[in-house]
């Protein structure tokens, strides 16, 4: 009988000992782990709302086209603009990398 208290008894130490180390050391080490990749992906995220507003914007101002010669609301000056920005990003190619 006094094997198994003793067995019982290790194994009880044992028990808390290990729990305690995690509780100490793992634990801690976890939470900052937790705080740091939430960041990582409140950044990710937030450059992907970013990205889409602009690939969205982009694809609007590729729709754009510019008002007939005729048009009595467009003065030359608004005409030349016009015409400047949809050359400003090189070519208007219609794929999406502009290749």
């Amino acid at each position: 009988m006094p094997g198994l208290a003793w067995t019982l008894l290790v194994a009880a130490v044992t028990a808390v000992v290990t729990a305690l180390a995690t509780g100490l050391f793992v634990t801690p080490r976890m939470e900052a782990r937790k705080k740091r990749l939430g960041g990582v992906h409140a950044a990710r995220d937030t450059f992907g709302v970013n990205t889409m507003r602009i690939i969205s914007a982009c694809s609007l101002l590729r729709k754009v086209q510019l008002p007939a010669d005729d048009e009595p609301g467009c003065t030359p000056v608004m005409r030349e603009r016009l015409a400047g920005q949809g050359n400003a990003g090189g070519s208007r190619s219609t794929t999406p990398l502009g290749g």
